[in-house]
């Protein structure tokens, strides 16, 4: 694996900066950035690392707490200069209006965030009176010469009025970044953020630069004329694991997923999301996360397909190692991938690998008591789909497969009810499934209606196509002496959880005690004494 000269902060949004740092600006230690809207010179940084190997760095950050807190960053970095002054298209005073890193000079955008879910109430309605200048004015002023290689612009929904005030075809910077969101679910029916996006496209295009990569949230242009050809970013490593997540109308659920994959310490992943044609603000959350992976992909379905098929389409070309499903209203402890790769890493002959589990009640915020499925660990393929059969565990279908032999069984397995338990039982035939000893997987409950267990219509369960296929399977798989006697043993498998079921039916349980269930911080607690 190629080790990566530069060294983004874990905040930075633009994936694989690193690459494409080195694929533009080569190892160069002695370049020249400058980024307006520089806040306190780490969080967030597109720069930060750059001014570590000894480039020449111009912060402009207005906020007098903020810039201290950047030249305390950057003390050590000799070349690094902080412009305690705001950016706008005339020189003059305004108001700012403080909100940490979304602290802007335009009280639309403020306006605006006031009505977006992840951005509401970060302003508080503190303001300032600042001095403000142009670009160009600041550039000359800390003695910036032309033709230098890196201008970021990241002032929430303020870029148009900075761009305004910047004679770009006089100092032509090689690279800029801009943050654009004409793209984002929640700005891109926003005509105010759209033209500005429109005007500043142009702007660039107009004056020879092209774009390198875009993003919903920056977009980078490149000066053409500095390159013949433009070089393709660096890639230091190919992902081991894909993470599909399939999701319909998860917009009260699918955050905590996303969170949950985005703090895992294992990090060689890619993600793959399907959204089931949703109707809610499920895309919004999506679209606030996918920075934070690697080369993520979200098909947008425009049509609402069936659940099992949505799920085929969260693995659709999937070309890692592994793979792993996500339901969207399940979510990971951060040690969960790192626990089953080593897993499948450390012993070949196994397909799968899954945890410990958890219930959790997504509207009662209770977690309930562990549960642990067995092994199907036996050298014998027969023994390991009894033991899939008689410990029918759906949950196990969210373990990490191996990719090959996973794809193989969804394409193989029809949909029916416990085509989740008959993919697992599939895998066995292929090799071992093991069940780690660790309380790391969260399997959700929405709500309380999710509780009744229902066909995939949401009519009563239905037995007979699980039966028929288990017939199937045996017979496909196993010599025929073999298969006769094992089909009576996995029909009385199912016959045991049919009763189960019925009993149920027959005499319904009371929904859990909730109050007596864990909390959050009881399972925090449990975690570390274990």
């Amino acid at each position: 694996m190629k080790t990566p000269f530069f060294n983004p902060p874990a905040t930075c949004q633009i994936p694989n900066l690193a690459g494409k740092w080195e694929a533009l600006f080569g190892k160069k230690r002695d370049g020249v950035f400058v980024e307006v809207g520089a806040y306190d010179g780490e969080s967030f940084s597109n720069t930060s690392f750059l001014a570590d190997v000894g480039w020449t760095g111009l912060y402009i950050e207005p906020i007098a707490e903020y810039a201290q807190k950047c030249r305390e960053r950057h003390a050590r970095n000799e070349n690094v200069r902080v412009a305690e002054v705001a950016i706008s298209n005339k020189p003059g005073q305004q108001q700012i209006h403080l909100g940490g890193t979304l602290t802007t000079l335009s009280g639309e955008q403020v306006a605006d965030y006031d009505e977006i879910g992840w951005a509401k109430g970060i302003h508080q309605g503190e303001k300032r009176f600042i001095d403000v200048q142009t670009l160009d004015a600041t550039l000359r002023n800390n003695e910036i010469s032309t033709g230098f290689d890196l201008l970021v612009i990241d002032v929430e929904g303020f870029e148009r009025e900075v761009l305004e005030g910047f004679a770009v075809e006089e100092f032509m910077p090689t690279v800029i970044v801009a943050e654009l969101e004409d793209d984002h679910a929640d700005f891109r029916n926003n005509e105010r953020v759209t033209e500005a996006a429109r005007y500043i496209r142009g702007r660039l295009a107009r004056a020879g630069y092209v774009e390198y990569y875009r993003d919903v949230i920056n977009t980078i242009f490149v000066l053409a004329s500095k390159y013949q050809n433009l070089p393709k970013e660096i890639r230091y490593f190919e992902p081991l694991l894909t993470v599909g997540i399939p999701t319909r109308n998860g917009a009260k659920t699918i955050e905590r997923a996303l969170a949950s994959v985005a703090a895992q310490t294992y990090r060689s992943f890619t993600v793959a999301i399907s959204d089931n044609n949703s109707t809610d603000d499920t895309s919004n959350f999506i679209q606030t996360y996918l920075t934070r992976f690697p080369d993520a992909k979200m098909i947008r379905q425009r049509e609402t397909l069936a659940a099992y098929d949505n799920f085929k389409a969260a693995s659709v070309g999937c070309k890692t190692k592994y793979f792993v499903y996500l339901a969207d209203d399940d979510f990971w402890e951060p040690d969960y991938l790192e626990r089953c790769v080593s897993a499948l890493e450390a012993d070949e002959s196994l397909t799968s690998a899954f945890t410990q589990y958890r219930v959790y009640y997504h509207y009662a915020e209770r977690y309930d008591h562990i549960i642990m499925h067995s092994d199907s660990a036996s050298d014998d393929k027969v023994e390991r789909v009894l033991v899939r059969a008689r410990d029918m565990a759906p949950c196990a279908f969210y373990g990490v497969h191996r990719t090959e032999p996973f794809i193989k069984a969804i394409q193989q397995v029809g949909i029916f009810d416990f085509s989740d338990v008959a993919i697992t039982i599939r895998l066995a035939v292929e090799g071992k499934l093991k069940n780690l000893p660790f309380d790391l997987y969260r399997s959700g409950v929405s709500d309380e209606a999710r509780l009744t267990r229902n066909s995939l219509d949401g009519g009563r369960i239905k037995y007979l196509p699980f039966a028929f296929y288990l017939i199937r399977f045996s017979l496909a798989n196993f010599p025929l002496p073999q298969a006769l006697r094992l089909i009576p043993k996995l029909l009385s498998a199912l016959r045991v959880v049919e009763r189960s079921h019925k009993a149920a039916r027959a005499k319904p349980s009371a929904p859990p005690d909730y109050a007596s269930l864990p909390t959050r911080e009881q399972i925090e607690q449990h975690r570390l004494n274990a």
